[in-house]
């Protein structure tokens, strides 16, 4: 009779009926059962717009061993071709894992990205079998919200200029709160009647906003950081480029300047109407390698 954790090993003793000869030792065989993972959540072919998903298991060792787990996701594209530089591997786990670096592969990227997750276990002494593999589909999300959604310049004379610069009155606010990078495009109705849009007498331009420009939000180069007119309400401006996603560095705030045209324009309450819009701005070709 066997148990766990005895070590065994065999003698041989070779005898040719005249005398023994030199006794061999085999090499020592501890006995030991391999532990098992069953994974809980995420469920097998889960949908998701989270890119750091929380991984559950639970780990049984019939021997009472403690465990430490290993996590793997492998990435698949297609009809089941590994991007192998995107897979993730996460030795010594003592406890169901929250991702800390987002996953790059979007289902509905053109190529359908997923990723097949699993975990093994392992009792100090040996390592289990790796659970059942289950797929992951993280989809994209693109939302931008106005944080600051409108601005009042109160009462003005012909001529008369003023801008958002000094915080009275505050720019726009927008906030990426999606989960993609995304480029954000301008246009607008007329403020005056007068001189419709593009006009110098209603001009906008993107900044940096407060506690968010190290590392920046969005790609300064190539976005509108000088005054330019708003575009017309039939024409779309890129006004932010690859506005970010992440909670630390996702917001820009959009300056608007203007100037009451001279006495032609006639008096009375002016209003325009600004219409932000996002896209994706992700190209998975930048960043996965391909294999077999």
């Amino acid at each position: 009779e066997t148990f766990s954790g005895d070590v065994w090993s065999v003698a041989v003793t070779p005898n040719d009926g005249y005398g023994d000869g030199e006794t061999v030792l085999s090499n020592e065989l501890t006995i030991n059962t391999p532990p098992t993972v069953e994974l809980k959540f995420p469920e097998k072919n889960h949908n998701t717009t989270n890119r750091l998903p929380t991984f559950n298991w639970s780990g049984t060792d019939i021997d009472g061993d403690g465990l430490t787990y290993q996590l793997n996701l492998t990435c698949f594209y297609g009809s089941g071709l590994k991007c192998i530089e995107r897979n993730r591997n996460y030795p010594g786990l003592i406890d169901n894992y929250t991702l800390i670096d987002s996953l790059e592969c979007l289902y509905d990227f053109e190529e359908n990205y997923y990723y097949n997750w699993s975990v093994r276990a392992y009792d100090g002494g040996q390592w289990g079998p790796w659970a059942t593999p289950r797929r992951i589909n993280i989809y994209s999300m693109v939302s931008i919200v106005l944080k600051t959604s409108s601005i009042d310049f109160g009462s003005m004379q012909f001529n008369e200029s003023n801008d958002t610069t000094n915080g009275n009155p505050g720019p726009f606010v927008i906030e990426n709160d999606g989960n993609v990078f995304v480029n954000v495009t301008i246009n607008g109705t007329n403020l005056w009647i007068t001189n419709t849009n593009p006009t110098n007498n209603f001009t906008y331009k993107i900044d940096n906003y407060p506690g968010e420009s190290s590392p920046p939000a969005f790609t300064f180069a190539s976005s509108q950081t000088s005054w330019s007119p708003v575009p017309s309400y039939s024409s779309l401006e890129l006004a932010i480029a690859h506005l970010n996603w992440s909670n630390a560095t996702d917001t820009a705030k959009i300056d608007v300047f203007i100037r009451a045209p001279g006495t032609v324009e006639p008096p009375g309450s002016k209003q325009s109407t600004i219409y932000f819009t996002a896209s994706l701005d992700e190209n998975p070709q930048d960043f996965i390698f391909f294999g077999e």
